[in-house]
């Protein structure tokens, strides 16, 4: 509410990811046609709002109407998640995890005693459904 903000990526802080959809091996193994139609759905909601923030905070304040006063703030929110998080790399398309990036994460996780031993990295993801 009018109060200046600085803003810094948290790349430099942390080498975090946005979200990410998690499946079971068993899932993708037995499922592969839900778990294909749940990122093709993910994957157009972020596009849609991307392309365009403004239609996508009124699409949800249409069907949140408890958050039709902060439509400024929430338009706001999904401008700052287009610009700033969701971006396609340039050899990285919307939803691909990057095997350097987790191998990053992984070990942050494991040098902070969060997680007790590294793994392989190609055992922690897939990008067999993004398109």
């Amino acid at each position: 509410a009018g109060v200046p903000m600085d803003q810094q990526p948290v790349d430099s802080v942390f080498p975090a990811m946005a979200q990410a959809i998690i499946a079971s091996d068993d899932t993708i193994e037995e499922r592969p046609e839900v778990v294909q139609g749940f990122v093709d759905a993910v994957l157009r909601a972020v596009r849609d709002i991307s392309d365009d923030p403004a239609s996508a905070a009124a699409q949800y304040v249409a069907l949140v109407p408890q958050h039709s006063e902060n439509l400024a703030g929430i338009e706001a929110v999904m401008r700052a998640y287009a610009e700033l998080i969701y971006p396609e790399g340039e050899n990285q398309p919307l939803g691909a995890f990057d095997p350097e990036r987790i191998k990053a994460v992984q070990d942050f996780y494991v040098e902070a005693g969060i997680v007790r031993n590294a793994v392989p990295v190609e055992e922690l993801y897939t990008n067999e459904f993004i398109k």
